[in-house]
């Protein structure tokens, strides 16, 4: 993934914990599965001031930047697999 932005010089934001990267993963045990690889390599899950993502499955981590990942159960515009919200609208 990469991501553009125009400008001299570019405006990058602060990390603001409702601004996320959410990775859809086919159900609970890809979930489980990516969570150990990045806990296995020195990363820790996070905690986050609002609970819907961890009560729905996901699990979160912070990148070097600040920013943070949240690893979902689900499968983005499925419509099946997630919690609400996570499918097609």
């Amino acid at each position: 993934m990469e991501l553009l932005q125009h400008g001299d010089p570019p405006r990058v934001p602060e990390p603001h914990p409702e601004n996320r990267l959410v990775r859809c993963l086919r159900g609970p045990e890809a979930v489980a599965v990516a969570a150990r690889r990045l806990t296995e390599h020195g990363h820790s899950p996070v905690s986050t001031a609002n609970p819907y993502r961890p009560e729905h499955g996901a699990v979160l981590f912070e990148d070097p930047d600040g920013w943070q990942v949240v690893l979902a159960p689900g499968r983005a515009g499925s419509g099946q697999g997630g919690p609400p919200g996570f499918g097609p609208r």
